[in-house]
């Protein structure tokens, strides 16, 4: 074979590629470039071929800020005489449109060590990109207001509390309920129950300060942080957005009056952590609802928490190590004829005088007590166990356990995992952790090197609560996951809310294009099973497809035609 077919059939093989390729000789011009690098850069080839690029398009890091000249790939491994790899790089035209680039260079040396040329490789990533943007849009915002939604707003709030307390400066968190509103939505439809709701969002925003933030956190429910407000600046606020939902709302042509409810907590006095401000605010507001004037303040003999914590917490110390926690399973099923290869294994305290107590209830008590390693080694034991029981009886589930923030940044957290699957002789493909995505960010390299130590054991993670929470797609990228759990709120709606079921759709492509598996959770009726299998979601979870049942009870339930597939 001559040399020139070699090189038509190498610049042949080039432009059959996807990514686009471009080679560059030791002082930079152009001196080879395939059909794809023509095609993402937009120039024809002989503006591209044998000339330096034209400089018009401008480059930016993936934060959006400019991409130093010695940072370009490109040159970066011309400059190193080493290799560049995985580079986020954004080409903005003039126009503002942004191109994004996944860039590996590559040099190649002379026999004197010297770089001669760079070979440079481009992935067009753009519309992945917009689709991270897209979803981190939709996950921190109300769908009907554009306003805030409650994950964003407790993020503000952490934010708005590290500041007030640096600069000793007060705060106020006010919680707003419609009281009225139920009337609407019965009498006159959904559609006009949203339209005053969308009316409503705007005169509660309407003469707000740029650090103010005011957030629909669900319903007929929205809450507003006042930076540096005290309780007579907050009640002053209140006062005018009270007012400004006294003027009639026009429905369906009628003019109607919806009253509002203000609870208001202020830290430092009423608290200085995020959940304590907002649960107060809360109680608050329900002392607003009895009381005239329509707001009240958090006082603390309204407050019947406080008189009982001290007695629950010791009630649940007694219960964990009298090993009186019981623990259910809620099957978790594929798509593809039923199948069933693992379970979610959740916590229930049944109280001999309060009845079932809500995990969402004793969990927080527990973190709040110190009791969450105790609670965790207590349920991770107990799934080992009825893991050991299944395996022996040839029914290999692998069961998921929950793991809070507290677990996640407990060093000693892998070694604890290991000495139970040890003490259990289980193999670790029978076990997963389940970890909500707003954990990630807590402390992103502490989580990471973490969940690569449970990924080292041999257990499994899955993201639950997806969607809602605001980890980047760089992030989640590196993360050692098997799974996605799309969020509940948006799998109950998709049936009835194009937004949500688009947003499903979304997700749905990320984890698949992420490498992950997709769980829908919270599907609890055939139309919403449906929905969810055309989507392309992997598995299914829900009260449809099988409620949280005794482990006793899954021989049963298997035996109605679910079956398990091995776990390797």
């Amino acid at each position: 074979m001559s040399t020139s077919r070699s090189e038509n059939d190498l610049a042949a093989i080039y432009d059959a590629m996807a990514c686009g390729v471009v080679v560059r000789d030791a002082a930079g011009a152009v001196v080879f470039a395939n059909a794809a690098a023509k095609r993402i850069f937009g120039r024809a080839p002989e503006e591209l071929d044998g000339v330096e690029p034209t400089g018009e398009d401008r480059r930016i890091r993936e934060d959006g800020t400019t991409m130093p000249d010695d940072e370009v790939p490109n040159v970066a491994a011309q400059t190193r005489g080493e290799s560049i790899r995985n580079v986020m790089m954004g080409m903005v035209r003039a126009d503002g449109y942004v191109r994004w680039l996944l860039v590996d260079a590559v040099p190649i040396k002379d026999a004197f060590g010297r770089v001669r040329e760079v070979v440079s490789s481009f992935t067009d990533v753009t519309d992945r990109k917009k689709a991270e943007h897209e979803l981190e849009r939709l996950a921190l915002h109300d769908p009907l207001t554009g306003l805030p939604n409650r994950s964003l707003l407790l993020d503000r709030l952490e934010q708005a509390l590290r500041t007030a307390r640096r600069l000793s400066t007060p705060l106020a968190l006010l919680v707003m309920d419609l009281d009225r509103f139920k009337e609407i939505n019965d009498t006159f439809g959904h559609p006009a129950g949203d339209l005053l709701i969308r009316e409503v969002a705007e005169r509660i925003s309407a003469d707000l300060r740029e650090t103010d933030t005011v957030a629909r956190l669900g319903g007929d429910e929205f809450a507003l942080i006042l930076p540096g407000a005290d309780e007579g600046g907050a009640g002053h606020v209140a006062q005018k957005i009270i007012a400004a939902l006294q003027r009639p709302f026009d429905v369906e042509g009628r003019a109607h009056e919806i009253a509002i409810s203000i609870g208001i907590a202020v830290s430092p006095q009423h608290g200085e952590d995020a959940e304590t401000l907002m649960r107060r605010a809360d109680m608050a507001m329900y002392v607003a609802k009895r009381t005239p004037g329509g707001s009240a303040v958090y006082a603390e003999h309204n407050d019947p928490e406080g008189s009982n914590q001290l007695a629950l917490m010791a009630e649940l110390r007694h219960t964990i190590e009298a090993d009186e926690l019981h623990v259910v399973y809620q099957p978790i099923v594929g798509f593809n004829e039923g199948e069933v290869m693992r379970v979610e294994a959740l916590a229930r305290w049944r109280h001999p005088s309060r009845g079932l107590v809500a995990p969402g209830e004793f969990i927080p008590l527990a973190e709040r007590s110190g009791l969450v390693q105790s609670l965790f080694s207590r349920v991770l034991a107990m799934t080992l166990a009825q893991c050991a029981e299944w395996k022996r009886a040839n029914v290999p589930l692998q069961a998921a356990v929950n793991l809070s923030i507290r677990n996640l940044l407990d060093p000693d957290l892998p070694r604890i995992v290991g000495v139970a699957l040890e003490r259990a002789k289980i193999p670790p493909g029978w076990l997963a952790f389940e970890i909500t995505e707003t954990m990630l960010m807590a402390e992103p390299n502490r989580v990471l090197r973490t969940l690569a130590e449970l990924r080292d054991l041999g257990v499994q993670v899955a993201i639950d609560d997806f969607g809602v929470g605001y980890s980047s797609l760089a992030y989640l990228q590196r993360l050692p996951a098997y799974a996605v759990k799309i969020d509940r709120s948006f799998v109950g709606r998709m049936t009835r809310d194009h937004g949500s079921s688009e947003i499903v759709k979304v997700i749905t492509n990320l984890g698949h294009a992420l490498g992950m598996k997709v769980v829908a959770e919270g599907i609890e009726d055939q139309a919403t099973y449906d929905a969810c299998a055309a989507a392309g979601c992997d598995s299914a979870q829900g009260f449809f497809v099988g409620r949280p049942m005794v482990a006793t009870a899954i021989p049963a339930w298997l035996a109605q035609g679910h079956r398990t597939v091995t776990i390797n």
